[in-house]
């Protein structure tokens, strides 16, 4: 079997670190495999070191006609049984290259947003060249479906972690070094309580705002961090 994966994303992010250790496990599994991202960024770079073919293109826009087209003639080229689209920009890329060649296409859905009513979203979440969406959750395959997308083309599959990584075990002293120097900046005294930390690149809708709505009702002791993308930014500071 030959799978193409298809990103935008320039910089690592939740969603390439999923579309990684998808790979990986396909790569285990025989599967031959090629992603396609944008040049420059680290995901290009990245992928390539760790010996996945790699293809790059620059998708500009949701409906980047330029892009659709140079796809479209390496999917003639490489002849995938698949192809997967991972993100917004390369699903809909991807599916203007469909009125260019014939191919399978999968795309998948990680986020909850609410699909705007638009024509342009109602044919790219609507047409019949998708041949199923692939929903990180229960509450994304709602979404799609409130919006007009079949059942029978939608499967959920959650998002995996390596429990090699990540099982239970005990805190890296690394990490607790790094959390006390942060302790020492927030308490000079040396006096740190508990500490809880969110690591989550800033959007609204991914519940840094409830956290901290819940976290100011906490009666005093614990401290807390945020991690991520636009976590100091202007939409947090006015919420501290």
């Amino acid at each position: 079997m030959n799978i193409i994966h298809i990103t935008d994303s320039h910089e690592f992010s939740g969603g390439v670190v999923q579309i990684k250790l998808l790979m990986e496990g396909l790569r285990d599994r025989g599967i031959k495999q090629m992603i396609v991202c944008p040049s420059g960024g680290t995901v290009a770079g990245t992928f390539q070191q760790a010996g996945f073919r790699v293809h790059t293109l620059d998708m500009f826009q949701d409906y980047d006609v330029i892009a659709a087209w140079r796809l479209a003639k390496l999917i003639r080229q490489e002849k995938p049984d698949l192809v997967h689209a991972h993100h917004p920009t390369a699903h809909a890329v991807t599916l203007v290259a469909a009125h260019f060649i014939r191919f399978r296409l999968v795309v998948s859905r990680r986020v909850t947003h609410r699909i705007k009513p638009f024509p342009t979203s109602r044919w790219k979440y609507g047409s019949k060249k998708i041949s199923r969406f692939i929903c990180v959750s229960d509450a994304v395959r709602r979404e799609l479906r409130r919006s007009g997308v079949s059942g029978e083309r939608l499967a959920v599959v959650g998002s995996s972690t390596n429990l090699e990584r990540f099982s239970p075990r005990p805190p890296s002293q690394r990490v607790l070094n790094e959390l006390e120097k942060i302790g020492e900046v927030a308490v000079p005294n040396g006096n740190r309580p508990p500490l809880i930390a969110v690591i989550a690149n800033y959007s609204s809708w991914k519940g840094q705002d409830l956290f901290l709505e819940a976290f100011a009702r906490v009666p005093a002791g614990p401290m807390a961090v945020l991690a991520g993308r636009d976590t100091d930014g202007p939409a947090m500071r006015e919420r501290v």
